[in-house]
């Protein structure tokens, strides 16, 4: 298993978990969509996967605020957009449930890896948008 900067990633019991952890807002970067694919990668042969779990850390105070705004300037705009898209084909190849615990804000991008999860389990806390 890789090692990543700005999520977790753990296999237990057959659930694999990814978590976000890039305080305050998890604010997705480039490095960080594609370490979300790294981590995705790794599970498209884990055929005994039940689930795959998209969380944040305890040290954050949001899901996800979407997609970093210094990311869509000239110069970064296509890596930008290709690891987000790269996230979501991988999305698309894997046959495992994907669960999304969302305890705060899913906004923008984070609200769009929601919306791809066949389960989404939401706290109080929880907005969309």
């Amino acid at each position: 298993m890789s090692t990543y900067q700005h999520i977790s990633f753990s296999i237990n019991d057959r659930t694999a978990r990814v978590t976000l952890n890039r305080p305050p807002l998890n604010v997705f970067n480039i490095e960080m969509m594609r370490e979300i694919n790294g981590a995705l990668q790794e599970c498209l042969n884990l055929h005994e996967l039940a689930a795959i779990v998209f969380e944040a850390s305890p040290q954050t105070r949001a899901f996800s605020a979407g997609v970093a705004v210094e990311d869509h300037v000239q110069e970064t705009i296509y890596q930008m957009l290709e690891s987000f898209h790269d996230i979501f084909r991988t999305l698309d190849q894997l046959a495992t449930p994907l669960i999304a615990l969302v305890d705060g804000a899913a906004l923008g991008g984070g609200c769009e890896l929601v919306a791809a999860c066949d389960i989404v389990i939401a706290s109080e806390r929880a907005r969309f948008g």
